[in-house]
Parts: structure tokens; C-alpha cells; sequence
């Protein structure tokens, strides 16, 4: 996946953050170019968006934790559109293989029609570094017109900030994974993250987290709290722990795993 922006001058965006980083965008997976597309109108093929960049860079970077954190879910580039255009893009992280997958779209206002792209798997540091390097470029773009303090600016230092500490960025991916977002988080999730961490650690965590996301979204529509389920669930799990171990040791798990290591498949890296 590889970002290409050249900006453009002379935009008549009303925002300020819109005119300093209008630009043609292209986005990459592997040699094929997402963003082209054809113009029903024009009965023409381009193969650039003609976007600001400003609103992009802002979702990746206020969505950055749940990108990484969350497990079995895609977040769609489409919710960062804010008025514009941009290719059904697909963000996905399994906590092995980043993978983006792209998705056929057509527009009828205006008539546009993007082909699908192929996917595309990669190891979890080129994906960050991708993401991380565009939302640098559209900000340092910013700060070079003068523009400093605006949304992604702050979004994005405060991202930095969390991945510079590893106990910080650990708790951030945590609550991404939990589908909260770490710098408002409720001290109800809060404390959960803090008791599951006393359960599991690294992407077991991760992984019990993501799947508690999954039952309160499930439970969205009832009455109960999303939390109810989890608390539930962490709260048997500390009971099982507390038991001896002769008590609940499951012999059969151990060649069940080797059965299984042996007969699966995996992509490279994973």
C-alpha cells in the first residue's frame, strides 16, 4: 500500500485545512492504482481524486487504534469522505497480516465507477508505516501553510505521543480493540481493559477484547448494557483461574493444538 499526493494551488475550498492540501490522490495496492476511475459523464478515465487530503489523514489517525486493535473487523475508508469522493477501501488487521482489500463501487451522483483493486497482505510495520507517513505529509503540509492547531494536528500528536510509549500504545490498541477510543475512554472500560490485562497479555488480550466488541455490538439493540456480557465472561474466566489446576486441566487441548498447527494454513508471515 503506498500513498501518492501532489498538491495542488489555488484551491477555492471555503476551509483553509481544504485548500492547503488539495491535491491529486492516488492510492496503491501493490502495482495497481484504487483510485482510478471512470467519469459517466465525461466517458473518460482518470486515474487521480481531486481531494483534500486533510479529511482522510483525520480519520486514519482519529481511528488509528481501532485499525490495529480490532480483530475480524474492516474499517472502511468510506466514512472519511466528508463530501468527497474516495475508493471503497477495506483496513483489516488479524494481529499476523495487515490486509486491504478493495471493493467495486459505483457512484450515481456524481457518475463515477471504480473498479475493484486486488488485495493486498502485509507485515503490521509497512502497513503503519504507510498510514503513519501520509498523515505526516498532510500534516507537516498544513503546518506549512501555517495552519497548526486543526483536528488532525491534535489527533495525530496525540497518536505519536502513544506510540513512542509502549505500555501507553499497548493500553491504546486495547481500547481499540474493545471498539473505545483511549483518550475518552469510560472508566467502566477502563477497568475492564485493567482486569482482562491481569488475565491475558499481548495479543491474547487483544484477541479477548476484539471478541467482546463483537458481543456488544451484537447486544446494541437490547436493554442491556454492552458491558453486561464481558463482565460476565471476564468474571467466570477469573473463577476458572482461581480453581486448582487439576481441577480444570483439559488434557486433550495439547494434541488438539498440534493437530491443528499441523493442518492449517497460513499466509507468509503469519
Amino acid at each position: 500500500m503506498k500513498f501518492s499526493v501532489e498538491w495542488i494551488d489555488g484551491g477555492t475550498n471555503a476551509a483553509a485545512e481544504e485548500r492547503a492540501t488539495l491535491c491529486e490522490l492516488r492510492i496503491f495496492l501493490g502495482n495497481e492504482n484504487a483510485c482510478r476511475f471512470l467519469d459517466d459523464v465525461a466517458n473518460k478515465t482518470f486515474d487521480a481524486l481531486t481531494v483534500p487530503a486533510v479529511h482522510l489523514a483525520e480519520g486514519i489517525a482519529r481511528d488509528w487504534w481501532g485499525i490495529f486493535g480490532s480483530r475480524d473487523r474492516r474499517q472502511s475508508l468510506l466514512p472519511y469522505r466528508t463530501g468527497f469522493i474516495l475508493p471503497d477501501l477495506r483496513l483489516g488487521f488479524d494481529g499476523a497480516a495487515f490486509e486491504v482489500i478493495g471493493h467495486q463501487q459505483i457512484c450515481s451522483n456524481p457518475g463515477l465507477r471504480f473498479w475493484q483493486a486486488e488485495g493486498e497482505f502485509m507485515p503490521r510495520a509497512d502497513a503503519e508505516a504507510a498510514l503513519a507517513n501520509f498523515v505526516q505529509t498532510v500534516v507537516d503540509k498544513l503546518a506549512g501553510e501555517g495552519i497548526q492547531h486543526c483536528e488532525v494536528a491534535l489527533a495525530w500528536a496525540r497518536v505519536a505521543a502513544s506510540r513512542a510509549d509502549a505500555s501507553e500504545a499497548a493500553f491504546c490498541e486495547a481500547a481499540g480493540a474493545l471498539g473505545a477510543d483511549p483518550y475518552a475512554i469510560s472508566d467502566d472500560a477502563a477497568q475492564f481493559i485493567e482486569q482482562a490485562g491481569e488475565l491475558f497479555a499481548g495479543e491474547a488480550l487483544i484477541e479477548f477484547l476484539a471478541g467482546g466488541c463483537h458481543q456488544a455490538n451484537q447486544l446494541a439493540d437490547s436493554l442491556r448494557s454492552p458491558f453486561t456480557r464481558q463482565w460476565s465472561t471476564l468474571a467466570w474466566l477469573q473463577e476458572l483461574e482461581s480453581r486448582q489446576r487439576y481441577e480444570c486441566n483439559l488434557p486433550i487441548l495439547a494434541e488438539l493444538r498440534k493437530q491443528f498447527r499441523t493442518s492449517s494454513t497460513r499466509r507468509p508471515g503469519e
